[in-house]
């Protein structure tokens, strides 16, 4: 097998920082606890990554079919040796490879502040999703202030060189308002969590 290469996205999961490992534990619990309480039998996670949140999904007995789509060739093949078993997929959030209303449930989760065209990816989230989309992005300002206290880009002042995009609550809500219900936020410090339902009109 060939080695993984260590993505941001591999480094954050894989992060032997006591506080970062505290961080993430509450964002994989919060998600799951929405996920499961969806009752939902067919998931997509959309920029999956090496799969890390579907991983834990099915290691907390989630029995659902499971699917991710990444962009990154690198990711999927790390996510295939780490997770055997994972349906992981490569595709763009733009032009997902899945017909219309075809998962239960679409995850996006920490996604949108990278892109450069945020409400598109949106558009094609809620087009595959039969009826709900859980949106995670950082909670500015709430992020860059936990990195600095968690050491993390010291140098730009605990801003994320690969974020393009920076969300308060209020900026995501408007964002998703635009094309699904919002049914409820969460917020696992320092993200936010958002849960929506899919306009009948969409």
């Amino acid at each position: 097998m060939s080695p993984i290469v260590r993505t941001g996205n591999y480094i954050k999961y894989a992060s032997k920082n006591p506080l970062k490992k505290f961080f993430i534990k509450k964002f994989l619990e919060r998600t799951a606890k929405v996920i499961f309480s969806l009752r939902s039998q067919n998931i997509l996670d959309v920029g999956c990554g090496e799969g890390f949140v579907l991983g834990h999904l099915k290691k907390r007995g989630f029995a659902a079919n499971l699917t991710g789509v990444d962009i990154s060739e690198e990711a999927i093949s790390a996510g295939l040796a780490i997770f055997p078993g994972l349906n992981l997929v490569k595709g763009s959030v733009y032009n997902l490879p899945f017909a219309d209303d075809y998962f239960d449930v679409v995850m996006c989760l920490e996604v949108l502040e990278h892109l450069a065209e945020p409400e598109k990816a949106l558009k094609e989230l809620v087009r595959v999703s039969k009826k709900h989309c859980l949106i995670s992005v950082p909670n500015e300002p709430f992020f860059t202030l936990a990195n600095m206290v968690s050491g993390n880009h010291w140098r730009n002042f605990g801003f994320e060189p690969e974020h393009i995009n920076f969300f308060g609550e209020g900026k995501l809500k408007r964002l998703i308002s635009k094309h699904a219900r919002i049914i409820a936020t969460n917020r696992p410090f320092p993200w936010l969590l958002v849960l929506a339902e899919k306009n009948k009109n969409a």
